[in-house]
C-alpha cells in the first residue's frame, strides 16, 4: 500500500489529517520546478460557487513563463489574474471536469480541504468525519503510483481548543523551533534539523511554521 502512517490513528469524532503527497502527483508541478517561485498555496478559505478550491496564490520572484504553464494545466479549464500584492499572484481558477486523483479521492469519503500548500512537496490539510472515512481515502491510493505520507492525525476538537488557533503540531513546531534557536541569527538548528527532532518531513514542518506564524500574526497584530 502506498500511505506510510507514521502516527497511531484513534477512533474519535471529526478530525484532522496532515497528509503529503510528492508535488508531480498533483496539478501546476511545472510551475513550482520554476526556480523563481517559492510555492502555491490555495486559498480554501473562499467558498467555491462550484467545484475544488477555486483560488491559489502563487509566491514567488519572478513570474515570466508562469502565465503558460497554467495554460497548459491539463486539471484546469482555465484561470484568470484577480490580484498582485508585492511577489504575490492570487489566480482564480476553473477545474476540468477530470479533476485530479487526490480531490476526487478526497470527494468521494466526503473529506473536506482546509490547507494546501506546494513547495517541494504538496501538502494538505483534510477534514474527515470518521476514521473509517480516512482508511477509505488511503486505500484509493493502494493500487496507483502515488506516495502518500499521513504525517500527524489529530481530533478537530484539539485544535479548536488550542491557543491562537493554533493546531496541536503548529504549536509544537513553533515551541520546537525556538526552543532550539532557529529563529535566532545566525541560526543554532537547520530545517533539516528540526524535521529530524519533529520525526517529519521537511515540507511539514516547513508548512507548519509558516502556517503556525501567520496564524499567530494575525490573532496577536490584525
Amino acid at each position: 500500500m502506498a500511505a506510510r502512517d507514521s502516527t497511531t490513528i484513534e477512533s474519535s469524532m471529526s478530525f484532522i489529517a496532515e497528509i503529503t503527497i510528492p508535488a508531480d502527483s498533483f496539478v501546476l508541478s511545472d510551475v513550482l520546478a520554476l526556480a523563481e517561485i517559492d510555492r502555491i498555496v490555495f486559498d480554501c478559505t473562499i467558498p467555491a460557487r462550484t467545484g475544488f478550491m477555486p483560488y491559489f496564490w502563487i509566491c514567488g520572484s519572478r513570474f515570466d513563463g508562469v502565465e503558460d504553464l497554467l495554460e497548459r494545466e491539463p486539471a484546469l479549464r482555465s484561470v484568470v489574474t484577480v490580484d498582485e500584492v508585492d511577489k504575490n499572484r492570487l489566480y482564480r481558477a476553473e477545474w476540468d471536469s477530470h479533476v485530479p486523483f487526490f480531490l476526487d479521492a478526497t470527494a468521494r469519503v466526503g473529506g473536506d480541504i482546509r490547507g494546501a500548500t506546494g513547495e517541494t512537496d504538496w501538502e494538505f490539510e483534510l477534514l474527515f468525519d470518521t476514521q473509517a472515512d480516512l482508511g477509505e481515502f488511503t486505500g484509493y491510493f493502494a493500487d496507483i503510483e502515488i506516495e502518500l505520507t499521513i504525517d500527524h492525525v489529530y481530533r478537530l476538537n484539539a485544535a479548536l481548543t488550542d491557543q491562537n488557533d493554533l493546531t496541536p503540531p503548529q504549536r509544537e513546531a513553533l515551541i520546537t523551533a525556538e526552543r532550539n534557536g532557529y529563529y535566532q541569527d545566525p541560526q543554532e538548528v537547520t530545517m533539516e534539523e528540526l524535521a529530524e527532532s519533529l520525526d517529519i518531513s521537511i515540507a511539514a514542518v516547513s508548512g507548519r511554521l509558516r502556517r503556525g506564524t501567520s496564524k499567530l500574526v494575525q490573532s496577536t497584530l490584525l
